[in-house]
C-alpha cells in the first residue's frame, strides 16, 4: 500500500360662499319669568328658553316689534367669474365641474444623436458609436467595441465578412488576429493507470515534459486566463503561496503559485513560466488523503512574449491513486474526453479562455 497520510402635487382651491346676515330693529323686552315661565311678547323673531326652575318657556325674549322684512342680497354684486389657475392648462372653477386634466404630450428624443446607451445602440452593425472611454468605436451586435483590439470582432463585426473572431489564445492587434498562446489550448497532463495494484492504487508512468513558447508582440506581457479541469490526487506543498493570484471555481484552492513539494510519493502537477519567472502547482492539498478529487477552476497569469511555458506531471514513485472519489465512485468531468466515461487514471486539461496585453 502506498505511503499516504490520511425611490403630486395636489392644488386644492377651496371657495367658501359669502355668508350674509340681515339684522332688523329689535329691542330687548323682558317677560315675567316665574317658576312656570312667563309668556313672551308678540312678534318675537326668536326666543330663548328661560331657565326657570319649572322649565317654563320664555324667561327672556328678543322681539323686533314686527316681523323683519326679508333681507335681499344686493343684486348689483356680480358673482366672481371662474377662478382660473394657469398651471399646465388646468382650469379650476366654482360651481362647475372641472375639465379633465390632460396629459402632457410625450417628450420626443432625437435618437439619431444617441450612439450608445449602457454600451448598446439602436443602430445596426457597423454604426459608429462611442466607447466607454469617449473614443470612437463600432457597433457590433448591440455592443460598442474597438475592432482594432477586440478579439471577438477583429477588423470588423465578427458576424460579418468584414471581421473575424480570433481563435482561443490569440489577440487582436491593429485589426488582425495574432497568436499569443494558442499552443497552450487543450494541452493535458495525463497519467493513465498501467496496471491495477488494488482498488485504491495502480501503477503509472510519468508522461513526457511538454513545453511551448508564448508568441505575440515583442516586449509585451499578456494577462492569460487559463481553465484547468481534471481528476487529481492531492499533494502537500510546503511554503505554498497564492499571493497576488486568485483562482476561482471547483477546488480553486488546489492552485498555488509557489511552494516546495513534500518528499512523499504523491503526484506533482506543475506549470512553469520563464518570464516573469513563476512555478505554479495545481493539486495542492494533503498527501494523506487516499482518493481523487475533481477540479474545474480558472486563473489569470502574466506571460511575456517569447517566454517558455512548461507542463510537468510526475508520479514520483510510479504509483498513483485510482480515479475514485471518497465514496469509491469514478469521477467524470463533463465536456472532457473520455466523458461520459470515466478516465482510467488522473489528468488535467488546460484551456485558454482569454488573453489581453497588460498595461
Amino acid at each position: 500500500m502506498r505511503r499516504r497520510s490520511a425611490y403630486s402635487i395636489f392644488i386644492a382651491l377651496v371657495v367658501s360662499p359669502l355668508l350674509l346676515i340681515g339684522c332688523g330693529n329689535s329691542e330687548n323686552k323682558n317677560g315675567t319669568g316665574g317658576s312656570a315661565g312667563g309668556t313672551g311678547g308678540a312678534g318675537g323673531m326668536a326666543k330663548l328658553d328661560g331657565g326657570g326652575t319649572g322649565g317654563g318657556t320664555g324667561g327672556t325674549k328678543i322681539d323686533g316689534g314686527a316681523v323683519d322684512a326679508t333681507v335681499a342680497v344686493d343684486s348689483s354684486v356680480t358673482p366672481d367669474a371662474s377662478v382660473a389657475i394657469d398651471l399646465l392648462s388646468v382650469v379650476i372653477d366654482t360651481g362647475v365641474a372641472d375639465a379633465p386634466i390632460g396629459q402632457d404630450a410625450p417628450i420626443a428624443f432625437d435618437t439619431t444623436r444617441i450612439d450608445v446607451v449602457d454600451g448598446a445602440s439602436s443602430g445596426s452593425n457597423g454604426t459608429v458609436c462611442v466607447l466607454g472611454d469617449g473614443g470612437s468605436g463600432t457597433l457590433c451586435n448591440g455592443v460598442c467595441v474597438d475592432t482594432q483590439v477586440d478579439p471577438m470582432n477583429c477588423g470588423g463585426c465578427g458576424a460579418s465578412d468584414a471581421g473575424v473572431s480570433c481563435k482561443a489564445g490569440a489577440e487582436c492587434a491593429s485589426g488582425h488576429c495574432q497568436d499569443v498562446v494558442g499552443s497552450l489550448q487543450g494541452l493535458r497532463w495525463s497519467i493513465p493507470c498501467t496496471a491495477a495494484m488494488d482498488p485504491a492504487e495502480c501503477n503509472a508512468t510519468s508522461p513526457a515534459l511538454q513545453s511551448t513558447t508564448v508568441q505575440g508582440t515583442a516586449g509585451v506581457t499578456y494577462a492569460v486566463t487559463l481553465r484547468f479541469r481534471g481528476v487529481v490526487e492531492q499533494k502537500t506543498y510546503s511554503g505554498r503561496s497564492d499571493a497576488g493570484v486568485a483562482a476561482s471555481g471547483t477546488n480553486a484552492s488546489f492552485f498555488v503559485e509557489s511552494g516546495t513539494p513534500a518528499g512523499d510519493g504523491y503526484n506533482v502537477y506543475s506549470l512553469t513560466i520563464s518570464s516573469p519567472a513563476q512555478t505554479a502547482y495545481l493539486n495542492s492539498g494533503a498527501s494523506s488523503i487516499g482518493h481523487c478529487w475533481p477540479m474545474d477552476y480558472t486563473v489569470t497569469l502574466p506571460m511575456q512574449s517569447n517566454a517558455s511555458v512548461r507542463l510537468s506531471a510526475d508520479t514520483v514513485d510510479g504509483i498513483e491513486i485510482t480515479n475514485q472519489d471518497g465514496n469509491g465512485n469514478p469521477i467524470i468531468v463533463p465536456g472532457i474526453a473520455p466523458a461520459p466515461t470515466a478516465y482510467n487514471g488522473q489528468f488535467i486539461q488546460m484551456d485558454v479562455t482569454n488573453v489581453v496585453p497588460m498595461p
